[in-house]
Parts: structure tokens; C-alpha cells; sequence
């Protein structure tokens, strides 16, 4: 069962991996709206930015 479970982690860590930064976009964007709806858009954008910065330079692109 421990084999079957690890497998399961792994595959959805892989298969799901590229999806990451969008959460995080969207959390972000959702946090700065919550929190300052007058900003909000352009904290969004760049957040956005920053994240695809960091998911560019720190991925693993063999």
C-alpha cells in the first residue's frame, strides 16, 4: 500500500508540477484584492511577473 501511495504522490507531483505558479498567481492576486482592492491589479501584475521570474530561473529546464 506504501508503494502504491508514493507512486500516486509522485506521478500528481509531476504531472501537476507546471501548475504551481498559477496557484500562486492566483492566491496572490486574490490576496492583494482582499487586502488592497485600489492596487490590486497592478500588485497582481507584479506578482505575476516576479513569479514567472523566479519559475524561469529556478525550474529545472534540462
Amino acid at each position: 500500500m506504501k508503494t502504491i501511495f508514493k507512486w500516486l504522490v509522485e506521478w500528481f507531483g509531476q504531472s501537476f508540477f507546471y501548475m504551481i505558479p498559477v496557484i500562486a498567481i492566483i492566491l496572490g492576486g486574490v490576496l492583494f484584492m482582499a487586502l488592497l482592492p485600489e492596487y490590486g491589479f497592478w500588485l497582481t501584475l507584479g506578482w505575476a511577473l516576479i513569479v514567472c521570474v523566479l519559475y524561469v530561473r529556478y525550474s529545472k529546464w534540462d
